[in-house]
């Protein structure tokens, strides 16, 4: 199930930068073939226009908390996900990703953890009205230039996103 989580959400990533700009295969292929010879940071700086923008099927926010660790706070919208009732209890799976980028954009780090929901429906109730809180430690890795937190709904395929940069986490990583 992993796999396909990160399938769609490569492929959840990459379609919001084709919609957006409208950038066929063919463009694609000619900013390739012109790139060709070129260093690698001059060839990501030429492709960066195509770098999709977060997606917003589920709505997640995200603060530095005051932690040991430098640890984004996150809040993932209840009402967005497609949390089913089984039984008593409402259910649903989250597989939550990191995307820590380099300073140059041309390399990134991707940690993964799945987050089980097996909710009372008062537990169900309050987390429709306030969000799901999530604190997810951000290792320190030197020359982190911004970190992506990527969230995946497992019931429904949905995802949502948010970049912050690394600065705001106290400082460089």
């Amino acid at each position: 199930m992993r796999k396909l989580a990160l399938c769609l959400f490569l492929a959840g990533m990459a379609l919001p930068a084709v919609a957006a700009k409208h950038v066929t295969v063919e463009q694609l292929e000619q900013v390739l073939a012109a790139a060709q010879g070129k260093p690698d940071p001059e060839m990501a700086r030429q492709l960066s226009d195509l770098e999709p923008a977060d997606v917003s099927d589920v709505a997640v926010s995200a603060t530095p908390a005051a932690a040991k660790e430098p640890t984004l706070r996150l809040n993932i919208a209840t009402s967005d996900l497609a949390v089913a009732q089984q039984g008593e209890l409402w259910t649903d799976r989250l597989d939550i990703f990191l995307v820590q980028r380099d300073d140059a954009g041309l390399h990134a780090q991707v940690t993964g953890q799945t987050l089980n929901l097996r909710l009372k429906p008062a537990t169900y109730q309050k987390l429709l009205r306030e969000g799901i809180p999530f604190d997810q430690i951000v290792g320190k890795r030197e020359n982190t230039g911004s970190v992506r937190v990527v969230v995946v709904d497992e019931n429904s395929g949905w995802m949502g996103s948010v970049t912050v940069p690394a600065a705001a986490l106290g400082g460089r990583q």
